[in-house]
């Protein structure tokens, strides 16, 4: 039930952000919402309820976007496959730890996206001109991911003390 609300609680974000970008003329400014809360649940949910909430949050933000369908949910779902892979080697404990994830996995994550457009050959210009574009998300992204996390965190509580903190405690 907990995905549940937080599958809600993405939704709400997307729309709200979508909306005041588009109120305020910042579409080349974005935070994404759904790439936080996927990297939130590639860390601290059961594999197969967050798999299912990571796909269908990317399913809403393909149809949200007007993407090609599935660039985005391949996207964000690659992104929790290596957070989940990458949990089992590193320890984020800390703000600053999980705020270099947050921006590590937000440049993975559009490397990803403008690969898929390059081998769709769907695009606006040289691939260049989107690596520009990317140093501004992933600022907005770090920026805006405490509040977002700590929202999460109310709605599906992490564990505070998984597999690997526990083997590093001993």
């Amino acid at each position: 039930m907990r995905h549940v609300v937080l599958f809600g609680l993405g939704l709400l974000l997307m729309t709200v952000c979508a909306t005041l970008y588009r109120i305020l003329h910042l579409e080349w400014l974005r935070f994404d919402p759904v790439l936080v809360l996927s990297l939130y649940s590639g860390l601290y949910s059961r594999a197969l309820p967050g798999v299912f909430l990571v796909f269908s949050l990317g399913v809403a933000a393909d149809s949200l976007a007007s993407t090609p369908p599935g660039m985005l949910a391949n996207g964000y779902v690659l992104t929790w496959l290596i957070v989940r892979w990458s949990k089992q080697i590193f320890v984020f404990k800390n703000s600053q730890a999980l705020l270099l994830l947050i921006g590590a996995m937000s440049l993975v994550f559009h490397l990803l996206v403008i690969t898929h457009l390059v081998v769709m050959n769907i695009g606006a210009g040289p691939i260049w001109i989107c690596l520009k574009s990317m140093l501004p998300n992933i600022i907005m992204n770090v920026l805006f991911a405490l509040p977002c996390w700590g929202m999460a965190e109310k709605i599906l509580p992490s564990e505070k003390t998984d597999k690997s903190s526990a083997l590093l405690m001993r």
